[in-house]
């Protein structure tokens, strides 16, 4: 049941929805917050990850000497085809 008010009283039932309607605003941007810091994390990994191959993907020695790296390269591929390739069921599987 509510009150009556006089005129000489101050208004509660305002202020308690008002009291109220700040309380659930708190609480769906806090849950809002929880959210977006959910999903800031997996994306800050996500580019972490892409950073770690991207360095991982880039040459050792500085762009006068790749040559080397490349001729490295080359033979190891070669000798992954070839030398260390081995038969299994009469198909050529390499390892």
């Amino acid at each position: 049941m509510i009150p009556s008010l006089t005129v000489g009283q101050t208004d509660v039932i305002p202020s308690l929805t008002v009291g109220q309607t700040g309380v659930n605003l708190i609480f769906c941007f806090s849950h809002v917050f929880d959210e977006v810091q959910k999903n800031s994390i997996q994306i800050w990994k996500y580019g972490l990850y892409f950073l770690t191959v991207e360095y991982d993907n880039k040459p050792a020695l500085a762009p006068p000497f790749i040559i080397f790296e490349h001729i490295y390269l080359s033979i190891k591929w070669v000798w992954k085809r070839t030398c260390r390739a081995e038969k299994y069921n009469g198909k050529q599987v390499s390892i």
